[in-house]
């Protein structure tokens, strides 16, 4: 990798609202099957909704010292510190109406980080 290459990185909520849509719809799913556990599913879904939106609210990135800073965590912080050398590769998903990158998956040596947003390294 240059040098000279600049790190940036940014949240998008597009992974947020597909992964609420989602919820919705199999709880649509499960009310529909299961007519009798609607108010089940209703607190399920709000309870997983609750947490969903707490977790990505905290997720957090940032570049420091030319690498990338991912903070996560509810209750209990976890800092992953990744240099844009360790990246071997990436895959990107994009949505057709955004055509921005909504996930980039990183492989690095030691595993896979997920970035629910835009990654690049530019010259």
């Amino acid at each position: 990798m240059n040098e000279h290459a600049v790190l940036t990185v940014r949240k998008r909520w597009a992974m947020y609202w597909l992964t609420e849509a989602a919820l919705i719809i199999l709880c649509g799913g499960v009310c529909t099957l299961f007519p009798g556990s609607m108010m089940t599913a209703a607190v399920v879904l709000v309870i997983l909704s609750a947490v969903w939106l707490w977790y990505y609210y905290r997720l957090e990135y940032s570049v420091s010292g030319g690498a990338l800073k991912i903070s996560s965590g509810i209750i209990f912080r976890k800092h992953r510190l990744i240099p844009p050398e360790n990246v071997l590769w990436e895959l990107r998903l994009t949505l057709p109406p955004l055509w921005n990158s909504a996930m980039v998956v990183l492989h690095t040596s030691g595993g896979r980080t997920v970035i629910f947003g835009e990654y690049s390294t530019s010259c």
